[in-house]
């Protein structure tokens, strides 16, 4: 077929093989390094180790300094004017492990544990987000060029350092890289989506989120006795008083106009819920989250599936005030402070959300006594399976030995992929890939080292499969 380079598939999954456990040592010391998102916390050592990677893979690549951490976009185009243009996007920054006790090795040794009922897994802060991705794929388009000399795709690629604190400086990235990234196909996001089942994982759509900072300040300067209790007002009950109006017992959201927007799922979408809902087992999820039970009530399982996918969630994901020791301390708190984050699905606006949650406060006689700090905002995204991404990712299953795949019309998370949907871009996109991580943002941050050979084996068939489709569906000759 005119304008596909054929991989020699045997060789390049024999020098994987063959290369693998060099491959994990290169991906134990990039895990080694911080790159903690919130402080920048060895941040450019990461990113330089990224860049001179993607120089070795022949990518014309730069560093663009933001006014936080710096990002990269690199090209190489040497599949030629008849290949497809793929955007690989993926980030290095991570989550910081401030308050996690008791991880089984410490965050940045990047040890593999033995004793695992998957194998040998891979233990270290960002190994199943993201940065153990972002180098196996690298490690991996290294191999296909030994073996073959060339790509079957052009890629471009972008290297975002602040997706765990909201992409504040993405947008204007993209946007001046707008030329090069508006002839761009398609957008894959890589990410270890087989599940504990075995079974591979494709999605097709992000969450937007809104991130709010809530802080209530007492009228004292200090702590004082609880006594005082009595003529003081305590910000911790103020600060409960407003945690407590945003949901109910189950976790449904009770903002006036929180809901006012939401869209429905599309025909695509229901008929992708319903396929899903063939094989879905709510206590297997649970045990996945190492979790008695799901907390939504639903009449079915589609029902179930729709709730989670296509309402906006409401969490708290941290308080703090007074004090919590062994001791016997009675005290009345100077200050109670809150994150919360919400979780927004299609048609639903930020901006909007975030002012309804300013108006619902009002409403409630709170907003002089709360400030509501906005942290950061993210707009949700959506594909559809109908695209030769799509098709080519889980036809790269297939041909990887993977039978029992699930195609998920959204991810429940927040990745930045709307800087790419949106005019005058508007790329479909694709998230997954093989291999099985867990533990996001927790303690023993974890990715099994076998499914990371299964990651970088499947990403080479997804590589020949979208060159093929994508110039098939463009209507070329055999």
């Amino acid at each position: 077929m005119l304008g596909v380079i054929l991989l020699n598939i045997p060789i390049i999954i024999e020098e994987i093989d063959n290369q693998f456990n060099q491959s994990i040592k290169e991906l134990q010391s990039f895990l080694s390094l911080p790159s903690i998102s919130s402080t920048g916390a060895g941040i450019n050592r990461s990113i330089y180790r990224v860049l001179t990677k993607l120089k070795e893979l022949d990518f014309d690549a730069e560093i663009t300094p933001t006014p936080s951490n710096p990002l990269i976009f690199g090209t190489n185009l040497s599949a030629g004017k008849n290949a497809p243009t793929l955007l690989l996007h993926t980030s290095i920054d991570v989550m910081s492990t401030e308050g996690e006790a008791w991880w089984s090795v410490p965050p940045f040794a990047a040890e593999i544990i033995e004793q695992s009922r998957f194998g040998p897994k891979l233990i270290a802060r960002g190994a199943y987000t993201q940065k153990a991705t972002l180098m196996a794929l690298l490690l991996t388009l290294q191999i296909i060029q030994d073996a073959d000399k060339s790509l079957p795709v052009n890629l471009m690629i972008v290297v975002d350092s602040e997706e765990e604190s909201g992409s504040p400086s993405l947008l204007k990235f993209v946007q001046s890289h707008q030329k090069e990234i508006t002839k761009v196909d398609a957008v894959y996001y890589p990410f270890f989506s087989t599940d504990r089942r075995g079974i591979a994982r494709m999605f097709l759509g992000t969450k937007g989120v809104v991130f709010l900072r809530l802080r209530c300040h007492g009228p004292s300067k200090r702590d004082l006795h609880s006594a005082e209790v009595g003529w003081i007002r305590n910000p911790a009950h103020i600060l409960a008083m407003a945690l407590s109006s945003l949901v109910d017992i189950h976790g449904h959201p009770l903002i006036p106009g929180l809901l006012d927007d939401v869209q429905p799922p599309s025909p695509e979408d229901e008929r992708l819920i319903s396929q899903l809902a063939e094989s879905f087992d709510p206590g297997i999820t649970a045990h996945q989250l190492d979790a008695s039970q799901l907390n939504i009530e639903a009449e079915s399982m589609q029902d179930l599936l729709r709730r989670f996918l296509f309402n906006p969630t409401v969490n708290i994901s941290g308080i703090h005030t007074g004090y919590v020791g062994e001791s016997m301390k009675t005290i009345l708190p100077q200050d109670a402070f809150a994150h919360v984050d919400i979780r927004l699905t299609p048609n639903e606006d930020p901006e909007k959300v975030h002012q309804i949650i300013i108006n619902h406060f009002k409403t409630l006689n709170l907003a002089e006594l709360l400030e509501v700090e906005l942290g950061y905002t993210m707009k949700w995204a959506k594909s559809s399976d109908n695209t030769p991404i799509a098709k080519a990712l889980l036809k790269s299953y297939y041909e990887t030995g993977v039978d029992n795949v699930e195609v998920w019309p959204m991810f429940p998370s927040s990745i930045p992929l709307y800087v790419y949907t949106t005019p005058p871009i508007q790329k479909p996109f694709v998230i997954g890939g093989l291999g099985h991580g867990g533990h996001a943002h927790g303690r023993d941050e974890y990715v099994v080292v076998e499914g990371i050979r299964q990651f970088q084996k499947g990403f080479t068939h997804f590589l020949k499969e979208y060159s093929r489709i994508h110039v098939g569906s463009r209507g070329g000759s055999a």
